[in-house]
């Protein structure tokens, strides 16, 4: 199942790793199981980091994109999106200088879950 990881570009070497996802939108017969057991979960998409330490990514089956400390792998935050986001985040800078991240979410036909479809934009903290 699905992990997310962090390398150091200079050595090569492995700095920090854990699983991907929860089971809480897993579970026999296709019934959510509510359980928050991080465990990893298939993961179909990709991550974005920031120049600002912080890494999003939206792609587990548990349908949350989460940010985490690309130095550390500490999740910062989570927010709970109505489909699976398959799709990599993207990040953009308003004409008032605030830092925004978006993300589609609508789905994956390999994965069950909803296929509900939208486009979330968080603002980041000044």
């Amino acid at each position: 199942f699905g992990r997310i990881s962090a390398i150091a570009i200079d050595t090569g070497k492995l700095v920090w790793s854990q699983p991907l996802g929860d089971a809480s939108a897993a579970g026999p017969f296709g019934l959510a199981s509510r359980l928050p057991i991080r465990m990893g979960m298939p993961n179909f998409g990709g991550s974005l980091a920031t120049a600002g330490g912080v890494t999003f990514i939206g792609a587990a089956q548990d349908r949350k994109l989460r940010a985490f400390d690309t130095g550390n792998g500490k999740e910062l935050w989570s927010w709970h999106l109505p489909a699976i986001a398959a799709a990599t985040p993207m990040t953009f800078r308003s004409k008032s200088g605030r830092q925004y991240v978006v993300i589609a979410a609508g789905g994956h036909p390999a994965l069950p879950g909803p296929s509900d479809s939208g486009l979330y934009a968080f603002a980041l903290p000044r």
